[in-house]
């Protein structure tokens, strides 16, 4: 029975049917630690990442509004610059304006106004990423075309049309840049702001443009049909970049823009005459009841407080921006310390109750048990089976496993118990089918016994009375079997416990126990 259990590897346990194959080899402390370690090791990763990507976003949120920043400001006014250069050049062109020098002593202001952004733009966006690195590159390449510009409308190799290309072309790229600043914003509400600062900027160049385009007619006293078409779009184009994003500007600069188009008289005029030449449509030799020097004046006053409006715009988002970076870090880290501080004293106290649990309950109690088994089934059974094979009573509650409590550990301890108490309860039934063969079997012996007591005596008295020799030498025989089957039935007795039945008070000689024997 004990063979057909296991005669492999006492420490290999098989596994469920179908299952994988245990292993054996690994104890319950390594297989718990690994449990525990690696869902540690993944939080650690986890936190390290997140850390990471709130710590990234916080700083590129502060690099790029600490760019937009710090070229914002030298860029729209170098822009404004360009705007004006850009007006007086049409009017040089074409004839309309006082002669060369404003033009000169605006290029000059000009240029001024670009080394200052150029030297920003070496501080501020150096580290500046990809996506505004290449648009940048495109407007620093547009600029560098600026002096040939220059040369040709000195020495007038050049036409207005294309003077006028070329200023709309490297305002579309300075647009642009600004858009992909505004755009890459990590937060959304600082991106549409900043978005908005870029509508500012589109609206002011825009109204720049139509401001060029009256000038350079009222100069002529010419506007063609096409250029009238032009006109309205360039005109409506600017009111509806103003409109739409005027619910995203700072409040501070919401309010001056709603004081300038509400309550600034040069504004209102402003507008007024963008009307008359609305209505009026192209001319060619009267030009509409719109002075030309009030018309300047006008454009100059209201470019330059849109332009005004653009840059507030720019460094209240910019500095939001950077704000919300320091914010972002700060938190980053905060929220890192404080998350490794908490993961740190949860893993203490994991620590703790790990080994409070593996070191101080389950491994002492496993040994404990697993030594007690070992003893039961090595000692303490062998020797109850014994007992009560001697007739001894055992108490199994004396014996037994106790004090396991009712956990996994005290089911097995159960199931020992089980195994125990089913070994003895056996084992006395076995003992008491032999105990009651055995008494059945002596009785049995008994009988014989006595019925063959009384026949040595029985044949003396015949021997000693017989003389004839055949007669004699047959009951010497019958003796010798008689007393045969005597020692036979004594030895049965012996063997089967029992006192053999026969008692010398007195000593024996020795040659007489041998001759008997």
């Amino acid at each position: 029975m004990w063979s057909a259990v296991s005669t492999t590897d006492p420490d290999h346990h098989a596994g469920p049917p179908g299952g994988g194959e245990s292993n054996s080899e690994r104890s319950i402390r390594s297989s718990l630690t690994l449990a525990v370690t690696i869902p540690w090791i993944v939080l650690l990763v986890l936190w390290l990442v997140g850390c990471a990507t709130f710590v990234s976003d916080g700083v590129y949120s502060r690099i790029i509004g600490s760019g937009v920043r710090q070229v914002s400001l030298p860029a729209v006014t170098a822009l404004d610059n360009l705007q004006s250069e850009r007006r007086l050049t049409q009017e040089y062109l074409v004839g309309a304006g006082e002669g060369p020098a404003p033009l000169q002593a605006q290029q000059q202001r000009t240029d001024a106004a670009l080394n200052k952004l150029n030297q920003a733009m070496q501080t501020g966006l150096s580290g500046a990423p990809e996506e505004v690195s290449q648009p940048m590159a495109r407007f620093s390449r547009e600029l560098a075309r600026l002096p040939e510009i220059r040369t040709k409308v000195s020495a007038g190799t050049i036409a207005p049309p294309q003077v006028v290309d070329y200023y709309n072309g490297l305002f579309d790229t300075a647009t642009e840049v600004f858009d992909v600043q505004s755009r890459i914003q990590p937060d959304s509400d600082t991106a549409q702001r900043a978005i908005a600062a870029t509508s500012l900027f589109r609206a002011s160049d825009l109204m720049a443009r139509e401001a060029t385009l009256v000038s350079t007619g009222l100069s002529t006293g010419r506007l063609t049909p096409e250029q009238h078409l032009q006109l309205v779009r360039l005109n409506g184009s600017y009111h509806t970049e103003l409109d739409k994003n005027v619910n995203y500007l700072q409040p501070s600069v919401r309010q001056h823009y709603q004081e300038l188009t509400t309550t600034d008289p040069d504004w209102a005029r402003f507008v007024a005459d963008e009307d008359k030449l609305l209505q009026t449509g192209g001319w060619t030799a009267a030009p509409p009841d719109v002075r030309l020097d009030e018309w300047q004046r006008v454009t100059e006053t209201v470019s330059s407080r849109l332009s005004a409006l653009t840059r507030e715009q720019a460094d209240l988002v910019s500095q939001q921006a950077v704000e919300n970076g320091n914010d972002a870090i700060t938190t980053a880290v905060a929220g890192a310390v404080a998350a490794g501080v908490f993961s740190l004293g949860f893993f203490v106290w994991t620590r703790r109750r790990y080994r409070a649990v593996i070191d101080g309950s389950l491994l002492p109690r496993l040994q404990r048990l697993s030594g007690e088994a070992r003893t039961l089934a090595t000692e303490t059974l062998p020797s109850m089976m014994d007992r009560v094979r001697a007739g001894e009573r055992v108490s199994i509650d004396e014996e037994t496993l106790r004090g396991y409590g009712r956990d996994e550990i005290g089911q097995v301890a159960e199931a020992f118990r089980a195994f125990q108490d089913a070994a003895l309860t056996a084992a006395i039934n076995e003992a008491n089918t032999q105990q009651g063969a055995l008494s059945f079997y002596i009785g049995q012996t008994r009988r014989v016994q006595s019925a063959l007591g009384p026949l040595p005596q029985r044949l003396d008295s015949l021997l000693q009375h017989e003389e004839d020799p055949d007669r004699l030498a047959a009951l010497f025989a019958l003796d010798e079997s008689v007393t045969q089957a005597r020692h036979v039935v004594e030895n049965q007795l012996v063997l089967c416990g029992a006192a053999p039945g026969r008692r010398w008070t007195k000593a024996r000689e020795l040659t007489e126990v041998l001759r008997a024997a």
